[in-house]
Formats: C-alpha cells, sequence, structure tokens
C-alpha cells in the first residue's frame, strides 16, 4: 500500500507540473521577457521536466528535448552579447560614462606607473577624509567624491590591462605546460639508457655463459 501511495502522489505530482508548465507557457511571453531582462533573474521553471522519470515524449512524457546551441545575438541578465567573436558588447569608455579621466589618453599608457600614482593619490584622499570626518564632519561628500573619482579611474585601466592579462596568463600556461613536457621527454630518455644499460650487462651475461666474444682469442684444441 505504501508503493502504491508514493507512485501516486508522484504521478499526481507530475500531472500537477505538466499543467503548471502548461499555463506558464500559455502566459510565459510576458514573463519571459521579464526574466531575461532581469539584473538578477530566478531559475527558470524547466528544470523541473527534467526529474528522474520525468523522460518521454507525448503526454506521459514531460521531459522536453534539449534547446539547440545558441547562434549569433542573445541577451543575459539585461545585456546583448554574441557567440561572435569581437560583436559583443563593449566597455563604455570614462568620457562615455561622464567621469573624467585621470590618467593619458591614448594606446601607449604605462599601466603600472599610471596605477600607482592613483593609488598612492587614493591613500593621500583617504587620509584627507579622515581628517575631514573629524574636523569638518559636513565637508565629507566632497572627500567622497573624489574617492569614487580616483576608483572609477583605476576599474577602467584594469579593465584596459585584461587583454594583457589573458595574453600573459596563456603564455604562462604554455610555458608551464612545455616545461613539464621537457621534464617527461627528459625523464624517458633516462630510462631509455638505464635500460639499455640494463640491455648490455644481461648481453655480457649471456656472452659470457655461451663462450662468445670472450673465447676468440684462445687456441683451438682441434688444430693441435
Amino acid at each position: 500500500r505504501t508503493r502504491e501511495g508514493l507512485a501516486g502522489s508522484r504521478r499526481s505530482a507530475a500531472r500537477r507540473l505538466r499543467l503548471a508548465s502548461r499555463h506558464a507557457a500559455a502566459r510565459g511571453v510576458g514573463g519571459g521577457a521579464a526574466m531575461a531582462s532581469s539584473a538578477f533573474p530566478p531559475p527558470p521553471p524547466y528544470y523541473k521536466l527534467y526529474a528522474p522519470g520525468a523522460s518521454g515524449e507525448g503526454e506521459e512524457g514531460t521531459a522536453p528535448p534539449p534547446p539547440p546551441p545558441v547562434q549569433g545575438e542573445y541577451v543575459m541578465f539585461g545585456g546583448t552579447y554574441s557567440t561572435v567573436e569581437g560583436q559583443g558588447p563593449q566597455l563604455p569608455s570614462l568620457e562615455e560614462q561622464g567621469v573624467r579621466q585621470l590618467f593619458p589618453k591614448g594606446e601607449l599608457v604605462d599601466f603600472k606607473t599610471e596605477l600607482r600614482k592613483l593609488n598612492r593619490s587614493l591613500l593621500f584622499k583617504f587620509m584627507e577624509l579622515l581628517q575631514v570626518l573629524v574636523e569638518r564632519p559636513s565637508e565629507y561628500a566632497r572627500r567622497v567624491e573624489q574617492l569614487g573619482l580616483l576608483l572609477r579611474n583605476m576599474h577602467a585601466l584594469l579593465n584596459a590591462v585584461r587583454p594583457h592579462q589573458a595574453r600573459a596568463t596563456l603564455k604562462h600556461l604554455l610555458e608551464v605546460r612545455l616545461k613539464e613536457q621537457r621534464a617527461a621527454l627528459e625523464d624517458v630518455r633516462e630510462q631509455i639508457l638505464s635500460a639499455e644499460a640494463v640491455l648490455q650487462e644481461v648481453r655480457a651475461k649471456q656472452a659470457m655463459q655461451t663462450g662468445g666474444p670472450t673465447s676468440q682469442g684462445a687456441p683451438d684444441p682441434a688444430a693441435s
């Protein structure tokens, strides 16, 4: 009876799930658009269709086939992306964001030097903020705005360094793999040399037992 009750409850749950999915599909056009444009959307309810035992097709089966791979543009967390390299969204510059740029413009930027300058200015402005909070608390807003400007410039510089970081990371991974392969090759060579030494010892022992090269200089008793 217990097994029959569990089976009945599972069947009723599957029926309710099918009805809920049909109801959601009937009115899910607007909800799907809202979910796609939400910054932090909840998990889609479709994962419930892939529960254990929810397989097959037709009225009794609830698991749909997997969706085809996405090609071209798609929307994720409110942003439009593309599967084609170079056609995705580009990070807006400081000028496009309406933020004053504190480091030199152009591609030839010494990121290390500029980040150090901004970091020193950030520490100085932070000490000024602490002093203002003690002596003139009503004037803290200007110092906070200056700190925000420095942090936005540092963020922009760090984002500009991402391609260099990716290339350096790839280079490091390739160097590590090359080093490991060379070490493995050197180990194989050492094993080959040790195996050749063992084979020569075995051949020498066999030659001594069969009277091979060691008896070439002895006189032939049949000749006398």
